[in-house]
């Protein structure tokens, strides 16, 4: 595989982060200093921190990203500067300004330097990225760009009035979709001011933030150039070198989420101390790959923790702690009787054995849900070996247990996509304390019932 690991070229904008350049307390003369690497110059607004009126703007220079802006409020209220930096990001890829040089670069590349016959693909075509998706954190400034915005905004919504009523604009004054497509809307979320600006004139429009729908249009103009380029760039490499061309798995994009894939699959960054906690971390990109029309590759680009504890090895430790269960026990016999505990331990020991001799299936069951709860599964082993669970239902738990993650994961991210994995993962905890919880009152209840239920 040639991969190629540059950092992939980023867009020149405008960054709205109001959370992350923000400077509260503001009620006297202050000096504000600090570094924004990349950033070339930065738009600011001091507010009040009350009503979030603009009190002044500037337009600060930034030589080698370092902000310095005396600010002198006119009142004694308590302030807010709110800063924008306009600089080269590399949490986009550039689909504009440098995407063709960089397109006529690799394939000048492949032509001049052809690549032997044991290539087997082509990694990351476009150099390493931290996202292939749009983010509501970063407007593009590019000429291109622009013009592209604007063509979707007439075929969208065919007047200016009706982009204005979309967006939630007051009255504006601007009267063409050119002026339009400047505009970068300075709030993110619930942080931010609710204005829209023209970095180029730093004249600022009023609109309700809530209601407005320019980060859906941005958005959409972003992912679609990013769908379109990618697409072209792929055809492009296989006509100098027919091989698959794989993109590694960036979180939930659009290039390899819609309708119009062009690659031939997903690199995915695994890791694990044994196949099965690799497949986990891999779910979401098998997840991606089968929702594709045709089938698609899905290649381990990078795996890392891969010790030397597979499945098997795995399933082997099982054993040993049954057998160091079953057999510590008896060695730890006389202490417990010194302390007085062995009577009443035996007894529960032997009921839990009445119990699984009764049922063995019962005590699978057990220890699959067992799997599910935030303890050590290696401490139920060696309460299986003490209480002498039989062999081939120890056996199959054991695998289930040891495989819930992949089973779990791959499932409720192909029903549910992005949103049940990140559900997933904010709530599996609290599934495992519960399960911990409805394991607890299974044992109780058959410890009450008896072995002659």
């Amino acid at each position: 595989m040639l991969t190629l690991s540059s950092l992939a070229p980023g867009p020149y904008g405008v960054a709205v982060e109001p959370q992350g350049y923000r400077f509260t307390g503001i009620t006297n003369d202050r000096h504000i200093e600090f570094t924004v690497p990349g950033a070339d110059r930065a738009l600011a607004f001091l507010v009040t921190q009350r009503d979030g009126a603009v009190q002044e703007r500037y337009s600060v220079a930034t030589p080698e990203g370092r902000f310095s802006l005396d600010v002198k409020p006119r009142t004694e209220l308590e302030h807010v500067l709110i800063v924008y930096p306009v600089l080269q990001s590399h949490k986009l890829i550039d689909c504009w300004d440098r995407f063709d040089e960089h397109r006529d670069e690799l394939l000048q590349s492949l032509r001049s330097h052809p690549p032997g016959p044991g290539l087997r693909g082509i990694v990351n075509p476009l150099g390493r990225v931290i996202r292939m998706r749009a983010q509501r954190t970063f407007v593009p400034t590019s000429g291109f760009f622009r013009m592209e915005l604007r063509a979707y905004l007439e075929l969208r919504y065919r007047t200016v009035e009706t982009v204005q009523r979309a967006w939630s604009m007051s009255a504006s004054g601007l009267s063409s979709f050119e002026d339009l497509a400047k505009l970068v809307p300075l709030w993110s979320g619930s942080r931010g001011l609710s204005l829209l600006l023209d970095p180029d004139s730093g004249k600022t429009y009023p609109c309700e933030s809530r209601r407005s729908a320019i980060w859906d249009d941005l958005e959409t103009v972003i992912n679609d150039a990013m769908v379109k380029r990618f697409s072209r760039l792929t055809q492009a490499i296989k006509k100098v070198c027919n091989v698959p061309v794989i993109q590694d798995w960036e979180g939930w994009a659009s290039p390899y989420e819609s309708g119009r894939v062009a690659m031939d699959g997903l690199g995915a960054r695994v890791d694990g101390l044994s196949p099965s906690l690799i497949a986990a971390s891999a779910g979401p990109v098998a997840s991606s790959t089968s929702r594709w029309s045709e089938s698609g590759l899905m290649v381990a680009t990078e795996v890392d923790g891969l010790g030397s504890a597979p499945d098997t090895n795995s399933l082997l430790g099982a054993v040993v702690g049954y057998l160091l269960g079953h057999y510590a026990y008896e060695v730890v016999k006389p202490g417990l009787a010194a302390l007085g505990w062995l009577a009443r331990i035996d007894a529960e020991v032997a009921e839990l054995r009445g119990i699984v001799a009764h049922s063995p299936w019962r005590a699978f069951w057990l220890l699959v849900l067992a799997g599910f709860t935030p303890i050590p599964l290696k401490i139920f082993t060696w309460a299986s070996g003490i209480v002498g669970v039989p062999m081939l239902p120890f056996l199959a738990a054991m695998l289930v247990g040891r495989g819930k993650r992949v089973y779990l994961l791959a499932l409720v991210i192909r029903l549910g996509g992005e949103r049940a994995e990140r559900a997933l993962h904010r709530w599996i905890e609290h599934l495992g304390w519960a399960a911990m919880v409805l394991f607890a009152a299974l044992v109780s209840w058959l410890l009450l019932r008896g072995p002659a239920a």
